[in-house]
């Protein structure tokens, strides 16, 4: 399995079908779980469980513009909008990920000697789907 470079990373939000990347983005995470339902019964010498309810929520890292087309602006807090990340870019074979999600804080760092940066985070509201760029 080849290893991949962030570098080529890809950032696109909106709405369905009318995504567009978003600019100055220095990474992003997504993160996958799933619930668990305890079955254990009396007598047993081990806990089990079984899988439930999926959920996927995230971040998104950009440096902190107020340039006009840079599309920050799709990440309004409380927001709803369709994201897509793209691990390895938007070529013809590549994998992403894409899911409804609510925009659900906004972070802003400043610092005397670095850049501004800001870092959205994101609660999914379905399924997320991997896909591959056609």
């Amino acid at each position: 399995m080849a290893n991949i470079v962030g570098k080529n990373g890809v950032v696109k939000a909106g709405t369905s079908g009318s995504e567009e990347a978003i600019g100055e983005v220095t990474g992003f995470s997504i993160n996958q779980t799933a619930d668990t339902i305890e079955t254990s019964t009396m007598g047993s010498a081990d806990r089990s469980y079984v899988a439930s309810l999926k959920s996927f929520s995230g971040s998104v890292d950009v440096l902190h513009s107020v340039t006009a087309g840079d599309n920050h602006d799709e990440f309004a807090v409380g927001s709803s909008l369709t994201l897509e990340l793209y691990p390895n870019g938007t070529a013809s074979g590549e994998k992403y990920f894409e899911g409804a999600v609510l925009c659900t804080g906004k972070d802003v760092t400043s610092s005397f000697n670095d850049m501004v940066t800001a870092t959205y985070s994101f609660q999914g509201t379905g399924a997320l789907a991997e896909n591959t760029v056609s």
